[in-house]
């Protein structure tokens, strides 16, 4: 939430409640004492942890971000504030939780690669391959990652194309699907069905179900029913 009530120069930022018991009250939760900004909220599963992006103008989130935790007492408010990941110059994007893990996604190998917090809380990378899960944080509602159960659903960008794949948070190998399209995004998944949008050259975009098991994809919607010729 942006406050402006000091001025547009004095923008005051939060991350804030919004009751749905018909009051339309709405509490602060997290207030930004010193311009900070937020992004890429995620609820713990069980509702006791809030995870969250935050980063300090003029540093963009591509550039420099953090990954903090609040505890949440059952009343809703916040009992402590902990940062868990990120240091100058490092980008955090995208936290997910599995069960009460936390894992996120972060450059500080050179590449936006997956990575969790461990028993002793420290950060610890995931997969170590020299591609990007995600990209730059140009705005809000990216996701390039999910966890469902025990394991992950991601895509990421390998030389120049986007590629879709998952994996046990355990360990063990990489299974990509073999798809047709170079841009993947907007990545959902439930335990038969990953869904995305994908497109190509000759595909324009396309929100696609795809089931898990044999691979298979379907589309749902079309963004335009035009076929390019292949040859153009």
């Amino acid at each position: 939430c942006e406050d402006v009530s000091a001025g547009v120069n004095k923008p005051a930022y939060s991350i804030v409640e919004v009751l749905l018991d018909g009051s339309q009250k709405i509490r602060p939760l997290v207030v930004s004492r010193n311009g900070d900004m937020f992004m890429s909220l995620a609820l713990s599963p069980d509702g006791s942890q809030l995870a969250f992006i935050s980063w300090s103008p003029p540093a963009m989130p591509w550039r420099s971000s953090r990954l903090m935790v609040a505890d949440i007492r059952e009343d809703g408010g916040i009992i402590t504030l902990w940062r868990r990941a990120g240091v100058s110059g490092e980008s955090i994007a995208q936290p997910i939780w599995w069960g009460q893990n936390l894992a996120y996604i972060g450059d500080q190998s050179g590449y936006w690669n997956p990575w969790f917090i461990n028993d002793h809380k420290e950060p610890e990378q995931l997969v170590d391959i020299a591609c990007d899960f995600t990209q730059p944080q140009w705005h809000f509602g990216l996701s390039h990652w999910v966890s469902v159960g025990d394991a992950f659903i991601c895509s990421f960008l390998q030389n120049g194309i986007w590629k879709l794949a998952e994996r046990q948070f355990a360990g063990g190998d990489m299974r990509e699907f073999d798809l047709p399209f170079t841009e993947i995004r907007g990545v959902r998944a439930d335990e038969d069905t990953i869904y995305f949008v994908g497109a190509s050259p000759t595909m324009p975009a396309v929100l696609v179900a795809l089931d898990r098991k044999p691979g298979e994809w379907s589309a749902i919607r079309r963004s335009t029913e035009a076929e390019v010729d292949f040859d153009f």
